[in-house]
């Protein structure tokens, strides 16, 4: 399903026309388009009635990620928080609803009055320039073209409009890393930060042994055959003679992995 933004506005409309009590005739049952925009809207409506998880932490407005049925019929809705139509880092919530769409419960990482100036002073590309040469080593070390997207992040207690950059240095050196920066929007500081470089277990097809598990990293939803620990890596030449290149997969199934060969991560000039 599409993602949608929800306000306590819209919440009263829903609250007249679909009430939890009063739901009647309600089975989930083959998770079709109809069904889950009926578990969408009755899990939003848990949400934002007053006195609800969203009301009694002052959150104004979500965003709908994504809707699903699962083996046991169960609706699961999950959301992000928004703050004046910023994202809130961190800070969703999944509201669980019964086949016959009776509210379940609620995993809850929603944040409390959230409040911040959502105007930036600086620019996206200003927060990546500072986050490349003032807080990180530099461009002769970023192996491709660093994103900025704008969040609220709430860090020791205090929210704060940041620009949330991602850096990338996959050199194939001891050193790869992939450094997420969280840059003030108003002061230009570092407010936090940490390596996005994700590690996973993947699976590989072999013409010998079967399904074999691999470590592997797993960066915006794909998959690398690498583990950063041992300093290996799975790479191929591509029908080519020049340029090695990463093997990489949609999902942690790589299902032809046995035509490539493992090498030490170490970049030569």
């Amino acid at each position: 399903m599409s993602s949608r933004t929800f306000s306590l506005i819209t919440a009263f409309l829903f609250l007249a026309a679909c009430a939890p009590e009063t739901q009647t005739g309600i089975r989930f049952e083959s998770g079709n388009e109809e069904e889950m925009a009926q578990a969408e809207d009755i899990a939003l409506t848990h949400l934002f009635m007053v006195g609800g998880l969203a009301d009694s932490k002052g959150v104004d407005d979500v965003k709908v990620m994504r809707t699903h049925l699962d083996m046991s019929f169960m609706a699961h809705t999950k959301v992000q928080q928004t703050f004046k139509g910023v994202p809130v880092f961190e800070a969703e919530a999944i509201v669980h609803l019964s086949q016959d769409g009776k509210f379940a419960g609620i995993t809850d990482k929603l944040l409390d009055r959230v409040s911040v100036n959502t105007e930036p002073y600086y620019n996206a590309d200003e927060a990546i320039e500072m986050a490349v040469d003032t807080y990180y080593e530099g461009w002769d070390v970023v192996s491709d073209t660093p994103t900025a997207e704008l969040w609220i992040l709430r860090h020791e207690g205090k929210d704060h409009l940041v620009w949330k950059v991602q850096i990338q240095r996959l050199d194939q050196s001891n050193h790869e890393e992939m450094p997420l920066m969280f840059i003030d929007a108003h002061t230009g500081e570092l407010v936090w930060g940490y390596n996005n470089l994700q590690s996973a277990t993947c699976t590989g097809s072999t013409n010998f042994y079967g399904n074999v598990s691999v470590d592997c990293n797993n960066y915006r939803n794909t998959y690398y055959l690498e583990d950063t620990v041992e300093n290996l890596g799975t790479y191929s030449w591509n029908n080519t003679t020049t340029n090695l290149y990463y093997s990489s997969s949609a999902s942690s199934a790589f299902a032809n992995s046995n035509a490539t060969a493992k090498m030490p991560l170490k970049h030569t000039m």
